[in-house]
């Protein structure tokens, strides 16, 4: 549930973070890494539930970004998104809201 709108993150690090919630509108993310990094939280007996919001990165520089093997963000928003160069595990290319540009932008991984 954090907000970064408008941070300047190029070069942080989130690998590993629950970010469930999480809004990056209009940041600055050039080379960020999000490498083992969920968008659900545990609760009580590690019982995993979906965050209301999703995770926001509209009109962000995700460029060079990686986020191999990042778990359960199915609910992302890219619109107007620079992603040049941004690794993204094949599997979102479904769950993602893409333009053509940004897909033809994106290194798939597998």
């Amino acid at each position: 549930g954090s907000i970064w709108q408008r941070a300047n993150l190029e070069g942080g690090s989130f690998g590993g973070c629950l970010l469930t919630d999480t809004d990056f509108r209009y940041s600055d993310l050039r080379g960020a890494n999000f490498n083992s990094a969920s968008g659900q939280p545990y609760r009580e007996h590690g019982v995993r539930v979906p965050g209301l919001c999703g995770l926001h990165f509209e009109h962000a520089n995700l460029d060079g970004a990686d986020f191999t093997d990042v778990h359960s963000f199915e609910h992302a928003y890219f619109e107007g998104t620079s992603m040049q160069g941004t690794l993204v595990p094949r599997k979102y290319q479904q769950y993602w809201k893409l333009s053509e540009a940004q897909r033809q932008s994106i290194v798939w991984t597998e």
